[in-house]
């Protein structure tokens, strides 16, 4: 199963991008953020979807 290594994938990219932001105060770190959370949250969807 994909969907489990995927969304921790995203979570990893999201802490990078925070760390990033708070270093650089970049938006564009932000902007990548925001995409790593939205797909950390639509594999956790599935995730939700398929164990229960």
């Amino acid at each position: 199963m994909f969907i489990l290594k995927d969304t921790r994938y995203f979570v990893v990219q999201i802490q990078q991008f925070l760390t990033d932001i708070g270093v650089t105060k970049s938006d564009e770190a932000k902007t990548e953020a925001l995409d790593s959370m939205e797909g950390a949250l639509q594999h956790l969807d599935k995730l939700i979807k398929f164990y229960t």
